[in-house]
């Protein structure tokens, strides 16, 4: 699969989908080999850190919630707060690997021509961009985000005048693309943040309405899929009141509270895994605008050509 091409809309959904037929298989496995210890300690800790508070929630019972949780929280302070330290610290370290992942693979994948990558190099190669990954995200907080939070609040007071959807419709997929394509420049050049925010604005400026509907199409695909998983729990949970009797069983309550647990780790697990998707997407809109990486491959193929001659 050639990666540095120039691609319409139609080839970035085509080949987001043809990414994972032929490189899906490896791309998961070491995906999980460096992930998935971490996501399922993070799962462990956030379920055992506060089950007595799910417990609560899902059986309905003990009488005032904010009394509940004020007098459970004096109690076992050190408890919550030792919980959200290592919480904290899965979360920085899932994000790591969830964010520069899919980059660094695809740019492997290009560099060696689609052989498979192993868990070892990937680890080699995250390890590498930790203080591009702290500089990239702390300078996107503190710029970025709250420029992008006015921007939609003054959108959605417009709502109601039409406009202000259209915005948002807009300005979601245009923000997205920005992040995205702004950290896959950031990783492959390794030049300087505001070269890469540059280069951004302008591939996402030349190639808005292709790139957002990419991304509207992709998204809406996720949430439908993620939606039969996360729906699920959501109305066993509006309904918990009526569904689970007010019983004194201990047994049933804590089956009750860990049937629901199950649910939603689940759907936290499909969900991260199809967010791959959108990051594969996002890379494929970064090599369909690297117009120098294509000239590049053209020149090798001809080479190639003229010493098969």
């Amino acid at each position: 699969m050639l990666l540095y091409q120039r691609r319409d809309f139609g080839a970035l959904l085509e080949d987001t989908l043809n990414f994972f037929r032929k490189y899906g298989a490896n791309y998961f496995k070491t995906f999980f080999i460096l992930n998935g210890g971490v996501l399922l300690l993070l799962l462990l800790v956030i379920v055992l850190g506060f089950f007595d508070l799910f417990k609560h929630i899902f059986s309905g019972v003990g009488g005032d919630s904010s009394t509940f949780f004020v007098d459970d929280f004096a109690q076992n302070s050190t408890m919550y707060i030792l919980v959200g330290v290592m919480g904290f610290v899965l979360i920085l370290l899932l994000s790591l690997v969830m964010y520069a992942f899919p980059v660094l693979y695809m740019k492997r994948m290009g560099e060696t021509g689609g052989e498979p990558v192993s868990a070892t190099e990937m680890w080699q190669e995250i390890k590498k961009v930790i203080p591009h990954f702290f500089k990239f995200f702390f300078v996107l907080l503190v710029l970025m985000i709250p420029l992008f939070a006015i921007l939609i609040a003054v959108s959605a007071m417009l709502a109601l005048l039409l406009i202000g959807l259209v915005l948002i419709l807009a300005l979601v997929p245009l923000f997205v693309n920005f992040i995205n394509l702004s950290w896959y420049d950031y990783l492959h050049r390794r030049g300087g943040l505001m070269q890469s925010f540059s280069f951004a604005a302008n591939a996402v400026r030349t190639n808005f309405w292709k790139y957002s509907a990419s991304f509207w199409v992709v998204y809406l695909i996720l949430q439908v899929v993620t939606s039969i998983f996360t729906f699920v729990p959501m109305i066993i949970m509006t309904f918990s009141g009526f569904l689970v009797p007010n019983t004194e069983s201990t047994g049933f309550q804590d089956s009750w509270l860990i049937f629901m647990a199950v649910i939603y780790i689940v759907s936290i697990l499909v969900s991260f895994v199809l967010t791959n998707v959108l990051y594969i997407n996002a890379g494929l809109m970064y090599y369909d605008s690297r117009e120098d990486l294509h000239r590049g491959v053209v020149l090798e193929e001809i080479d190639n050509l003229g010493s098969n001659a």
